[in-house]
């Protein structure tokens, strides 16, 4: 599954916690519960679960470098991930995660 699937849209994105389930409360991004994902909740959840933590991390890492170039294009203000997704919204992250293609 890709980011851009997993977030398809705002009701499964969260902010403040990698992952939350559908009381609100956080929880791992792994966790069963968990219904909603902030962008590194969800790119972990996408890459090192459905990878494997054994499997070579090639495509997390490509994945990753394709992020960071995206963001130093759109957001060169934003000093990381999770203050792009907590402090410039859902539609930042999309617009990162179309990019990147993740």
């Amino acid at each position: 599954m890709k980011v851009s699937e997993l977030l398809s849209d705002r009701s499964k994105w969260t902010q403040g916690a990698s992952a939350r389930d559908k009381h609100g409360d956080i929880c791992d991004p792994e966790d069963p519960a968990a219904c909603k994902w902030c962008f590194i909740g969800a790119l972990h959840y996408c890459y090192m679960t459905a990878e494997g933590r054994t499997a070579p991390d090639r495509t997390w890492q490509s994945a990753y470098w394709r992020i960071e170039q995206a963001i130093r294009k759109h957001y060169p203000g934003a000093p990381s991930l999770p203050a792009l997704n907590d402090y410039f919204g859902y539609e930042a992250v999309m617009e990162i995660v179309r990019e990147a293609d993740v």
